[in-house]
């Protein structure tokens, strides 16, 4: 009976020191790999009306391609991006040109399992996340001041439409 010890969550001080190229314009991402493909089934519909309404803004995917679950139009018009997985940690951190950052989850067992490392990591480097209202993240974002936690399309889209501001996003 060996002892089990439960670490918290935390990131490697290097990232903040982590600079990121800026975006040519609003941008919106998401960094996650294919376990999120069901997360995005419930997600990508509403930000791919909010990209229709938005076209000026972009939506970065890294990791994962998910642009095939935004609706057609979005998906092949310019305003979606992507990026692959690298290896290079620090690299990977610097690939990340978004101002706001998705953190959808749906509600289902194997998501409860899941923790707050990508909202963490979001938030020291600038990204402000907006997050699905799930428990996994209610520890590290206190909504509306460090970060939204969104339960429906419309709150997600309000807090999107919140961020375009440069200063809601530096608070």
């Amino acid at each position: 009976e060996a002892p089990v010890a439960v670490l918290p969550n935390c990131v490697d001080k290097a990232i903040f020191q982590v600079k990121r190229k800026p975006c040519e314009a609003y941008t919106i991402g998401c960094a996650g790999s294919v376990s999120h493909a069901g997360d995005w089934s419930s997600a990508g519909k509403g930000i791919g009306e909010w990209l229709r309404r938005n076209q000026d803004a972009q939506m970065h995917f890294i990791g994962a391609q998910f642009a095939d679950m935004l609706p057609g139009s979005v998906a092949r018009g310019g305003q979606v991006f992507f990026t692959p997985w690298t290896d290079d940690v620090r690299q990977f951190y610097r690939m990340l040109c978004m101002d706001a950052g998705l953190a959808p989850l749906r509600d289902s067992v194997f998501n409860r399992s899941k923790s707050d490392l990508k909202v963490l990591e979001y938030q020291a480097l600038g990204i402000v996340p907006v997050a699905s209202d799930v428990p996994a993240y209610h520890g590290a974002i206190r909504d509306g001041r460090d970060g939204f936690l969104c339960a429906t399309v419309k709150q997600r889209a309000a807090a999107l439409d919140a961020l375009r501001d440069p200063a809601v996003r530096a608070r």
